[in-house]
């Protein structure tokens, strides 16, 4: 029984990670719109996101080592609630600044720690749950993209949405944070500084560099969807929430499915597929013209990029001549980065040659996959 309500406990902070996520991202047209922003000024504004989130996640690691992974989720949880409504205040803003950074720290110290909190099912109950685990996070990231679509449809406001969410997701929380594991606090100094061993690693490099590359495909397309379909197609702001929820839905599916087709057709026949899916969903949703064949481009690219991400982070783990945890931990940092400071790269080039113009790099991500499958002969 410890055991279910511990997996149900961290499936929610998954879920509820995703869904503050996708209902923040849905709703940047509304900070454009509030705030009168250009495609720089959005950069600007999703960089001090990437910032707060980037800083914290490298300092998230003293922090779990000094206080344990249960006690950093349940802060940084508590913490991105009243955040993830504040951001929706209409603030002037310079404050919204601060509390874009404050709420980027929080998320970005929320998703460390959930993932101990994952690893540590793993070793207790000797089952891989990661993929799943990212798998539920994409479900609700769905799912703040369907309730956005739907808000956007009535009279409410952003900030009700997040408020709404906030009280449903702050009572899960507070049922479920006990049922969070335990670990013993300790100073994991020799693991910190096995981090760069990861620079001697050729291999390694290649593979962080992919997971940079996928993630920042993936940040490109959560962001910046919904705002180009909004911009370059006749539409409303419901039907921009539309093309985020067809990216999200496809990603759900493509990693609950993950691990099976991993089993049955190896990583590098994933990785490069995916890449292939990811350059043609990519160019589908630039070049066709119906709203309806943009939502199946954004779909084969949610699918394609779904398992980029886990299958790099296993091959990194199981590189040879490599210490335990140094090539999941040089994956991941950079893997994230990309996930962070490829939106506000990609506002600061939207804003001098035009946003349809600079989303083809997310099809031009996909093509460095097809042509990775070199990396992979020895460890698919």
């Amino acid at each position: 029984m410890f055991r279910e309500k511990s997996f149900l406990a961290i499936v929610w902070m998954f879920f509820l990670n995703g869904m503050i996520f996708a209902s923040f991202a849905t709703n940047i047209p509304h900070l454009k719109n509030t705030y009168d922003l250009g495609e720089a000024a959005i950069g600007s504004m999703l960089f001090m996101l990437a910032a707060g989130s980037v800083f914290f996640m490298v300092l998230s690691g003293v922090l779990t080592s000094e206080f344990g992974s249960k006690s950093i989720l349940i802060v940084s949880s508590l913490l991105v609630l009243p955040m993830s409504v504040a951001v929706f205040t209409g603030a002037e803003w310079q404050v919204h600044l601060v509390l874009i950074v404050i709420f980027g720290a929080a998320m970005g110290t929320m998703d460390v720690a959930m993932n101990q909190q994952s690893a540590l099912l793993e070793a207790n109950h000797h089952k891989s749950v990661m993929s799943a685990m990212h798998g539920f996070f994409s479900l609700g990231a769905l799912s703040g993209a369907i309730l956005s679509w739907a808000i956007l449809r009535t009279d409410l406001t952003p900030f009700v949405q997040m408020l709404g969410i906030s009280i449903v997701a702050a009572t899960g929380a507070l049922l479920g944070f006990r049922h969070l594991f335990e670990e013993a606090a300790h100073e994991d100094t020799q693991e910190n500084a096995s981090f760069f061993e990861g620079l001697k690693h050729p291999r390694l490099m290649v593979l962080s560099g992919l997971a940079f590359i996928a993630m920042f495909a993936e940040g490109t397309a959560n962001d910046w969807s919904p705002l180009y379909l909004i911009e370059y197609v006749p539409t409303t702001p419901d039907k921009g929430a539309l093309g985020f929820a067809a990216f999200a839905g496809a990603m759900v599916i493509g990693r609950f499915l993950g691990d099976a087709a991993v089993m049955r057709f190896g990583r590098k026949f994933l990785i490069v597929g995916g890449g292939y899916l990811v350059a043609i969903g990519g160019a589908i949703l630039l070049l066709a013209t119906p709203f309806e064949l943009k939502l199946v481009g954004l779909a084969l690219a949610g699918l394609g990029v779904a398992n980029l991400v886990p299958a790099l982070f296993s091959t990194a783990a199981a590189l040879p001549n490599l210490r335990p945890g140094v090539g999941i931990a040089f994956a991941s940092i950079l893997g994230y980065a990309g996930f962070l400071v490829g939106p506000p790269l990609l506002g600061y080039l939207a804003q001098n040659f035009g946003l349809d113009r600079t989303l083809w790099i997310l099809a031009l991500t996909g093509l460095c996959f097809a042509f990775a499958g070199r990396v992979f002969r020895r460890s698919s």
